[in-house]
């Protein structure tokens, strides 16, 4: 992780996957779990609450409707 942000009631923690800079990641975690700049975490997703955007445009990825 390369920026932690404790802010009360949530951390934001700033990284990439597998120490790609191209991955860049954002993860908001409860305050409860302890994070280190520059230690690497092992996480777990909800599929239903990622959020993606576009690296060009920075415009959010809207899944396709079904």
């Amino acid at each position: 992780m390369e920026l932690v942000e404790a802010l009360g009631n949530d951390t934001y923690v700033t990284g990439c996957l597998n120490g790609d800079r191209a991955t860049g990641l954002q993860v908001r975690l409860p305050p409860e779990i302890p994070v280190s700049r520059g230690e690497t975490l092992t996480l777990a997703m909800a599929l239903d609450k990622i959020h993606l955007f576009d690296p060009t445009t920075g415009l959010a990825i809207q899944p396709e409707p079904s």
